[in-house]
């Protein structure tokens, strides 16, 4: 059965955390959630169940009981994803498993409430959908969520533990292209989807601009989708691990919207994001904003393409000075 009222929750034993995606932004919101639980029911057990590569992500976290991972889920533009026959057959597992285990709560974080999940969540004993604003940023929900279970003061601190590897890849990028600490900033052009990529023109006037400062800039290029952009410096990695590394040692963050904004906020970087339309319904694009207030936003009418090159130049150039003064 669902949860009716989540106010009369008092004391599980067992909980599962179930992220029914994949996304890098809000795998790094749910640390907050998963710390917070603990701290609220020390004595439960908390299982998180997520699908891969998403699993990476929660391997080393320190409040999780148990991990169980579950094959690789494509990412959110493909709607049939669900219906492949690796996911149905994860997904009727995960439901004999919740029956089995018989879990006091079973809280399902996913952002947008489709027919399906919300069905899925009918199948599973004491699940919770939160209730989300979609005006407002999603860490509220969470907020509200946790102080319904009973916690009086909720940390928002993300937690995003880089093992020492990854931070020595970043530490030699530096070293070999000279580029101190705090002293340079990274631009990421691309998102998950289409429509939030910066064009190969929008990026080489924000490279300009911040040339104009003498600010050295650095551009998150994994796969040389920008070969025609010359003369520029491009981090490549093998891991998010070794990105979150390079992110945690600029000055700040020139990006679309991406998971890679949440984890810039892990390390309270300063952000300039640039964002495409509303999406239809309820969505307002400050509940996918980061949590920190010194963040500024851009927006587009349908794509991200759709800001004009003056008006990115103009962003840019307030946004570096603000910061300067």
């Amino acid at each position: 059965m669902q949860v009716k009222n989540i106010s009369l929750i008092k004391n599980p034993k067992k909980i599962l955390f179930f992220r029914l995606d994949i996304c890098l932004g809000d795998s790094i919101i749910h640390t907050f959630v998963l710390r917070e639980l603990k701290k609220l029911f020390p004595q439960a057990s908390l299982t998180v169940a997520t699908f891969a590569p998403s699993d990476q992500f929660f391997t080393h976290n320190p409040h999780i009981d148990k991990l169980i991972s579950l094959p690789p889920l494509e990412s959110p533009d493909n709607i049939y994803r669900y219906f492949r026959p690796g996911i149905v057959w994860a997904l009727l597992k995960m439901l004999a498993h919740s029956w089995i285990e018989k879990y006091d709560l079973v809280i399902l974080p996913h952002t947008v409430h489709t027919p399906f999940n919300q069905l899925y969540s009918i199948l599973l004993p004491h699940s919770l959908l939160p209730p989300y604003d979609y005006t407002q940023p999603i860490q509220q929900t969470f907020i509200r969520m946790l102080k319904q279970l009973g916690a009086q003061e909720v940390d928002t601190s993300y937690e995003f533990p880089i093992p020492t590897q990854d931070s020595e890849y970043a530490q030699q990028f530096l070293q070999k292209h000279n580029l101190q600490p705090n002293k340079f900033w990274v631009i990421n052009p691309t998102g998950s989807m289409e429509y939030k990529n910066l064009s190969s023109l929008q990026i080489q006037t924000i490279l300009d601009t911040l040339r104009s400062t003498n600010i050295p800039a650095v551009v998150l290029d994994y796969k040389n989708q920008f070969p025609t952009l010359q003369n520029i410096l491009r981090f490549t990695s093998t891991s998010i691990f070794q990105t979150a590394a390079f992110i945690g040692q600029s000055s700040g963050v020139i990006s679309v919207d991406t998971g890679i904004v949440h984890l810039a906020d892990c390390f309270h970087k300063k952000l300039l994001i640039f964002y495409a339309g509303d999406r239809p319904g309820p969505y307002n694009y400050s509940f996918w904003a980061p949590a920190q207030n010194s963040s500024r936003f851009l927006q587009g009418n349908e794509s991200v393409k759709d800001i004009p090159l003056s008006v990115l130049q103009t962003e840019v150039s307030k946004f570096i000075k603000d910061l300067s003064n």
